[in-house]
C-alpha cells in the first residue's frame, strides 16, 4: 500500500494522531536526532520550525511470519515514533506476501529488490517539504529479523554465518555495525573486552555493510546508523529471551518457593502463576500464555 496513500487518507479522516500522536513534542524529536548520526545531517534540519514539527519520523519493520499451514509471509511495515499503541491501530502495512512467490536468480531476490525499488519511491514522495498543513514521513529506522534484513540489504556479513568456522578466506565477520567476527581477534560473543567495538572499525564496517547496488541507499535521509541492530530483535526476542528461561529453570531448581513440587511443568506453572499475582498487585499489564 502507498504510504502517500494512507497519509492522504489519514488526513482526510481527520486522523492525523495516530501518525503525530497525542502530546508528541516533533521539534523536540528532531533536535535530539542531532545528536545521532542519522539525524544530524537529515534533511529535515534545514526546514523551519513550523516545518519540522509536522515531520513524522518512522521505523519501519519487515520479517516472515507464519501464515495458514506454516507457509511463511513477508510482511513490510511502518509506524510513527510519536505512536505507542497496539499495532492495529499504529502499523500501516506496506506489502505482504507470501515467501513461496519470490522469484529468484540464484542466491538474489528479485522480488525483494523490485519491492525496494517502489518502497524507496513512494516513501521519497512522502518526504518532501508539504504544504500548509500537510504531514510529512520521514525514514529513521529499519527493524527486521536477521534473514529479512540480510537479503533485504544483500548483506556480505551477518549473524547467520556466527556459528561457521574460520576458514581460508579469515575469520567470518557477522555484523553490519562493526567488524566483530566469528572468531579471530574479535569475537562478537566477547562482552567483557569487545574489542570490535571502536569508532574506527564502526566506519569501516559502514563503507562495506550493505551491497552496493541496494536501492534504499538512495531513500530520503537515509544512513547506514539507521539500519543498525535494533533493541528489539537483538534482546527481547534474542538473549534477554534465552537468558530469562535460563534464569526461570534456575529458579524452580534452586529456589526455595518451588520445591515442594518434584515436575518441571508444575514448578514452571506455579511460577507462571505467582508472576500473575506479582503483576495484578502491581498494576502491571497480564501476562500472556
Amino acid at each position: 500500500m502507498n504510504p502517500r496513500v494512507m497519509l492522504d487518507a489519514v488526513a482526510k479522516a481527520g486522523a492525523n494522531h495516530l501518525l503525530e500522536g497525542d502530546d508528541f513534542d516533533w521539534l523536540e524529536f528532531w533536535e535530539a536526532a542531532n545528536s545521532e548520526p542519522w539525524g544530524r545531517s537529515h534533511v529535515v534540519q534545514s526546514w523551519p520550525a513550523e516545518k519540522r514539527k509536522r515531520a513524522i519520523g518512522i521505523a519501519a519493520h519487515g520479517d516472515e511470519g507464519q501464515g495458514k499451514k506454516d507457509k511463511s509471509v513477508l510482511v513490510l511495515s511502518w509506524s510513527s515514533f510519536g505512536v505507542h499503541k497496539r499495532s492495529t491501530s499504529c502499523k500501516f502495512p506496506f506489502a505482504v506476501m507470501r515467501s513461496t512467490c519470490f522469484a529468484y536468480d540464484g542466491k538474489r531476490n528479485l522480488t525483494l529488490e523490485m519491492l525496494q525499488k517502489h518502497y524507496v519511491r513512494m516513501f521519497n514522495e512522502c518526504a518532501h517539504m508539504p504544504d500548509g498543513d500537510q504531514l510529512s514521513l520521514h525514514y529513521c529506522a529499519g527493524k527486521g529479523d536477521w534473514k529479512f534484513k540480510k537479503e533485504w540489504l544483500d548483506e556480505p556479513r551477518s549473524y547467520l554465518r556466527a556459528a561457521k568456522k574460520e576458514g581460508s578466506d579469515g575469520p567470518h565477520m557477522v555484523c553490519r555495525r562493526c567488524l566483530a567476527g566469528s572468531d579471530g581477534s574479535k569475537p562478537w560473543l566477547d562482552v567483557t573486552n569487545m574489542a570490535f567495538h571502536n569508532q574506527a572499525d564502526m566506519d569501516a564496517a559502514a563503507r562495506n555493510c550493505i551491497g552496493p547496488n541496494v536501492a534504499i541507499r538512495h531513500l530520503s535521509g537515509w544512513h547506514i546508523s539507521c539500519e543498525y541492530p535494533d533493541i528489539l530483535h537483538s534482546v527481547w526476542l534474542g538473549t534477554a529471551r534465552d537468558t530469562i528461561g535460563s534464569l526461570m529453570m534456575d529458579l524452580c531448581e534452586f529456589g526455595p518457593w518451588w520445591q515442594d513440587f518434584s515436575a518441571w511443568d508444575d514448578k514452571l506453572h506455579a511460577m507462571t502463576l505467582d508472576a500473575r499475582r506479582f503483576c495484578e498487585d502491581h498494576k502491571i499489564p497480564p501476562v500472556h500464555d
